[in-house]
């Protein structure tokens, strides 16, 4: 990578100094590139970066240690706070907003659109949710022309409303236990990816951490839907064939000193040759132990690996759906 105290030196001494860069992939890791600097960074948090993507980078110079942080990402204009729906598509995960901005964009949502209704849209990694219509109170009754009071019974009271949402909850580590070592990541092809299988040294077993952040929906809530996104295979053993990859849940909130123990489990998913990144839907099964405070697994033959979170920060995301 680049030679960060060289750039330093180039800076008027002392101080922060700002200035755009853009995010580069060296040897399957996240890096900025500055004046044509690939330096490696810190990052504000959170922040979903991928590569490609325009940064504002905070470059410290002078006495000291100096660094890079990337502070935020760059659009060419500012983020529509409104909108209106365009088009709601049948079993479609996301729907059409024309932005205040005039730009029609996919977006996720909470509850459920039609066409025409104003909505309010939330931003996060460039990508817009729709959390609510934009609305006005009722206007207030007519008086009557008879000035008999009538009395009625009460209303009766307006049926419950079924609430329902979605949660994410990134992971917060992900990694692979090696058996004949007895330790976590023990050998260079681990670096926070993923590992199932035996490849002669032992099983191995990859896992995503997820802390606390699911026990909050054990409040009664039902869940709907479990959606998991994996990272994409790696180069490793048979990367040219069709394998399953075997997915578990376990018990442990962050990564143990040893193995975790797993639950539910194994549901097979049918990776292609050179599969990508993807969502898939895990068996409502796996609710109990996931708001419990577990996380997922891989484990078994056949011998695969899929990226982990510091090549792919959104592997092992959990999407899960819930009413109430």
């Amino acid at each position: 990578m680049g030679n960060l105290s060289k750039l330093v030196a180039a800076l008027p001494s002392g101080g922060v100094h700002r200035h755009t860069g853009t995010m580069v992939l060296v040897d399957g890791l996240l890096a900025v590139n500055v004046w044509g600097n690939v330096l490696p960074a810190r990052y504000a948090d959170p922040l979903y970066l991928v590569e490609g993507d325009p940064v504002l980078v905070d470059i410290t110079g002078g006495r000291g240690q100096s660094e890079a942080v990337v502070v935020c990402k760059l659009t060419s204009q500012p983020r529509p706070a409104t909108g209106t729906v365009t088009a709601v598509p049948a079993a479609s995960e996301t729907i059409k907003v024309k932005g205040e901005d005039g730009v029609t964009y996919d977006a996720e949502f909470t509850g459920s659109y039609a066409v025409g209704n104003y909505v309010y849209l939330n931003w996060a990694a460039g990508t817009p949710t729709v959390v609510g219509k934009k609305s006005e109170t009722a206007p207030p009754p007519k008086p009557r022309a008879d000035p008999v009071q009538v009395q009625t019974a009460p209303p009766a009271p307006p049926p419950r409303r079924r609430v329902t949402g979605k949660t994410q909850a990134p992971a917060t580590w992900s990694g692979t236990w090696v058996s004949n070592a007895s330790r976590w990541d023990a050998w260079a092809g681990g670096n926070q990816n993923l590992f199932q299988g035996n490849y002669g040294y032992g099983p191995l077993l990859g896992a995503w951490f997820y802390g606390t952040r699911l026990k909050a929906l054990a409040d009664g809530r039902r869940i709907t839907r479990i959606q998991w996104r994996h990272g994409a295979r790696r180069s490793v053993g048979n990367y040219n064939a069709s394998l399953s990859a075997h997915v578990y849940t376990h018990r442990s909130s962050s990564r143990p000193g040893g193995s975790v123990s797993l639950d539910d489990g194994p549901f097979n998913i049918g990776m292609a040759p050179r599969q990508g990144a993807r969502y898939v839907d895990l068996p409502l099964s796996f609710a109990p132990r996931l708001l419990a405070g577990g996380g997922i697994a891989i484990y078994g033959d056949p011998y695969l690996s899929l990226n982990g979170r510091k090549v792919d920060v959104q592997s092992g995301l959990l999407v899960v759906h819930w009413e109430k």
